[in-house]
């Protein structure tokens, strides 16, 4: 079972994409809507993956919670998902894996699992 942190202000989003690694995957999620939640999740508890939308809402966007993974989780996966384009936003972000949205079903699932079990 991996265990997953998952960051998206879209509640429907979160909660249909957790339902699905969840239910069909097997996957233990715990899912957040907001930068606040999401630092405090990560540095409270344990988890193979983060998935992160890039843009949380009126936040500061999604670089605090990076930065954090990069000094304090350097060997967690970061996957951000986002409706802008890939390539740009992953080197931007220094992200180890990247999903436009909307996605394809198995598509999120097959990169946590080729990004987590080496």
């Amino acid at each position: 079972m991996i265990r997953i942190l998952f960051v998206d202000d879209d509640s429907d989003y979160l909660e249909v994409t957790s339902e699905l690694l969840q239910r069909v995957y097997g996957h233990r999620v715990t899912s957040v809507e907001d930068l606040g939640s999401a630092l405090a999740e990560a540095r409270s508890s344990r988890f193979d993956c983060l998935v992160t939308d890039k843009n949380l809402g009126r936040s500061r966007g999604v670089m605090p919670l990076l930065d954090f993974m990069q000094s304090e989780r350097p060997g967690v996966p970061v996957i951000i998902c986002s409706g802008e384009p890939g390539e740009h936003v992953k080197r931007e972000l220094y992200c180890q894996g990247f999903v436009y949205k909307p996605y394809a079903v198995d598509e999120l699932p097959g990169l946590i699992k080729r990004l987590v079990v080496k």
